[in-house]
């Protein structure tokens, strides 16, 4: 069974309807693609990255189609593991100027 894939870039979708809450926005796109027989799968990016993953609702129309699992996930935490690793190496680079700095002021001392 062969797996086929289609990537879509929702903000390139228009809005089907807004609501908005106090709280939270409800935000309903249609998204229209074309799947032969078989597996499939669907990659929707452009969403926002404040969304609540659990409130994601898909719905399907066609013949014979039926859709088996609706996953999300973020790729945020790979950009603050850079993010770590990036303030990282610059508080190393610090506290290595800071040792050369009182290595020299500590000849310095000693030569007076």
């Amino acid at each position: 069974m062969s797996t086929k894939g289609q990537n879509i870039d929702v903000s390139m979708c228009s809005f089907h309807s807004v609501v908005v809450y106090q709280d939270r926005a409800e935000i309903k796109r249609e998204i229209c693609v074309n799947v032969k027989g078989g597996e499939s799968d669907i990659i929707i990016t452009g969403l926002s990255e404040s969304i609540d993953g659990d409130s994601i609702h898909v719905e399907g129309q066609g013949n014979d189609a039926t859709i088996n699992d609706v996953t999300y996930y973020t790729s945020t935490k790979n950009k603050n593991e850079d993010d770590t690793e990036d303030a990282h190496r610059s508080i190393l680079e610090k506290i290595k100027e800071k040792e050369r700095e009182l290595s020299r002021l500590d000849f310095h001392r000693q030569t007076l």
